[in-house]
């Protein structure tokens, strides 16, 4: 499964997935957006301003306050699972964070 098919697990959890594309202009990831139906927000980091302060291929699991509360450092063709990502939500959500 693709993390896309969590989306509805992330938000039942009260999360919100983002992400950002730096491979192109705003039109081009409004294009890229479409055409793979991510159903979650797709930010344009072109001029990396972002992906600069944070590794590319990383996940970060962001708490309401806007402290990292979990990470991983991800490469290219082996990205952190879903069911990771969630269980580590349910976690967060379990200690009151």
């Amino acid at each position: 499964m693709q993390l896309r098919d969590y989306v509805d697990d992330f938000r039942a959890a009260g999360a919100e997935m983002l992400a950002l594309h730096c491979e192109g202009s705003v039109e081009g990831t409004e294009k890229f957006a479409r055409r793979r139906h991510l159903g979650f927000p797709l930010g344009n980091d072109d001029e990396l301003n972002v992906v600069s302060h944070y590794s590319v291929t990383s996940t970060y699991l962001i708490g309401p306050d806007g402290v990292i509360r979990a990470r991983w450092l991800d490469r290219v063709h082996d990205r952190v699972s879903g069911a990771s990502i969630l269980a580590a939500l349910n976690d967060l959500n379990a200690e009151g964070r």
